[in-house]
């Protein structure tokens, strides 16, 4: 069994009709398409919750397919909720979703290609590096000083995308941890989520604490930073690379001249 395929429909949300569906890909816990905004004429992307089991052909059960449109509801509000006209472009903008069946949501197309794409020839140089970093971390420094705090928790080359005219986008908030700083450090505020290579520590489980951040996405977002100059990708463990070969000459700029760029 697989997902459903909806290339060529038609759907209809809350503002508007979207149409012309096309499939860009499957994974986690959503389906992407690239579909046409017939309010406006420009291209959006449509994401549906998914219905098959990760990694298998089996339909998801009731409760869990319950879980799985819960999430995404939960991350279309909070996107809903910033979306304001102070909003930095490099954070992803939510447009609408769906008015009643099935359930999906509506958000502004970041792009069609993502930095782990971008340095699969060759590394990047300087000057896109520190463009593409003071794009993320002016989106970074936008959701830390919201009111609740909101860390990212899976900053990664996969969830950067590029827009048409250059500029970086942040994507992905399934699994972002809202609130962090008005609950106990030992209590609510644990999160046991990680991605292998990009994580902080602070993070993963496998170091025994799993305590979020804001210095957790600046930690992700150095690592990238790496991933960027070198090409070489760091969550591969067993990938031999010579940090200080590899880097040298790359970056001449200081981190901290990069929020004057």
């Amino acid at each position: 069994m697989q997902e459903v395929d909806r290339s060529g429909e038609t759907v209809y949300g809350k503002k508007g009709s979207y149409s012309n569906l096309n499939k860009l890909g499957a994974g986690g816990m959503k389906v992407v398409y690239n579909a046409i905004d017939d309010q406006h004429g420009n291209e959006v992307v449509v994401v549906f919750p998914t219905t098959i089991m990760p990694n298998t052909d089996i339909l998801q059960a009731a409760s869990y397919h319950g879980q799985v449109v819960e999430a995404m509801q939960i991350e279309l509000a909070l996107l809903k909720k910033i979306t304001t006209t102070k909003q930095p472009h490099s954070i992803i903008r939510y447009i609408d979703e769906s008015k009643n069946g099935q359930y999906f949501g509506v958000l502004e197309k970041g792009g069609d290609k993502d930095i782990l794409e971008k340095c699969k020839r060759q590394p990047l140089s300087q000057s896109e590096i520190i463009k593409i970093s003071a794009d993320v971390l002016h989106g970074l420094d936008f959701l830390h000083r919201q009111q609740p705090s909101i860390i990212h928790r899976d900053i990664k080359p996969q969830n950067i995308l590029f827009k048409k005219d250059g500029s970086a986008v942040l994507i992905d908030f399934g699994t972002v941890k809202h609130g962090w700083d008005t609950v106990p450090k030992f209590t609510s505020n644990k999160t046991g989520y990680n991605t292998m290579g990009w994580t902080c520590p602070h993070q993963d489980p496998t170091f025994g604490s799993t305590y979020a951040s804001p210095e957790c996405d600046l930690y992700a977002l150095g690592r990238v930073m790496f991933y960027m100059a070198t090409g070489l990708d760091i969550a591969n463990p067993v990938q031999n690379y010579y940090a200080h070969k590899t880097i040298h000459g790359k970056l001449s700029k200081k981190l901290h001249e990069l929020p004057n760029v």
